[in-house]
């Protein structure tokens, strides 16, 4: 794993803006969402989320593919545009799932301490990030 620092691009601003659970957020969330978010590079096999462990940080996959499994178990797979550890940053439960690369894969990580911030300020934001995590734990589509 490899964390990237400087500043978000265009491009990754708008997977950002285009991600269901950042719709309606006014321009100082976005523009902090941006700002705290990182660029993280996973090598095939690298785990991104343990399930029942803690997990402090909210991934927006960017690039490659994702393998989640539970209790060993293979469930699904995660691609560009798509959320992992929305369970535990809508401190629902600790994650259910574990996460892992399945090919190189590139994430935008944001703190869960924003976005558990801004759920506090930001009640449509916080009601999108509880319907995610629940349609994700009842194994329902969370969409893109």
């Amino acid at each position: 794993m490899t964390t990237g620092g400087g500043p978000i691009s265009p491009s990754l601003a708008m997977l950002i803006r285009a991600q269901p659970l950042f719709e309606g957020l006014d321009q100082r969330m976005l523009a902090k969402l941006i700002d705290q978010g990182r660029l993280v590079d996973f090598a095939p096999g690298d785990t991104l989320i343990h399930e029942n462990m803690d997990n402090d940080q909210l991934f927006l996959i960017t690039e490659g593919l994702a393998a989640v499994s539970s209790s060993g178990t293979p469930i699904g797979k995660l691609a560009a545009g798509e959320l992992a550890g929305e369970i535990s940053s809508a401190k629902i439960s600790p994650p259910v799932a574990t996460v892992r690369a399945e090919t190189a894969l590139q994430t935008l990580s944001f703190p869960a301490s924003l976005i558990t911030g801004i759920a506090a300020t930001d009640a449509g934001f916080a009601r999108r990030l509880r319907q995610i995590a629940f349609r994700r734990i009842s194994g329902q589509p969370s969409g893109k």
